[in-house]
């Protein structure tokens, strides 16, 4: 399963180097540091790039599935924000 976002593929990508002995682990840091617990397929996996849909059923499951998470079919109303009756600031008038 690749990644959701292009920051969890670098951090992969970093500690998929570190497995492969081409950086030291000193450098690591964060989800980086995690993510050496992981194995080197899972690490290569999880760093691809998702590749496009074959057919366009599966597109079109996917662009349902990416609105679902976004939140487009069930939007929040916004609220308005409560405005205080406050007394006028001394000192703020005419002179």
């Amino acid at each position: 399963m690749p990644a959701e976002s292009e920051r969890q593929r670098q951090a992969a990508g970093a500690a998929l180097t570190v497995k492969r002995g081409e950086a030291p682990a000193s450098g690591l840091r964060g989800a980086s540091k995690q993510m050496l617990r992981m194995t080197r397929s899972q690490l290569e996996d999880y760093a691809s790039k998702p590749g496009k849909p074959q057919t366009t059923r599966a597109a079109a499951h996917l662009d349902r599935e990416h609105r679902a998470m976004r939140g487009a079919g069930n939007p929040k109303p916004h609220k308005k924000a409560k405005t205080s009756k406050r007394a006028p600031r001394k000192g703020r008038g005419k002179k």
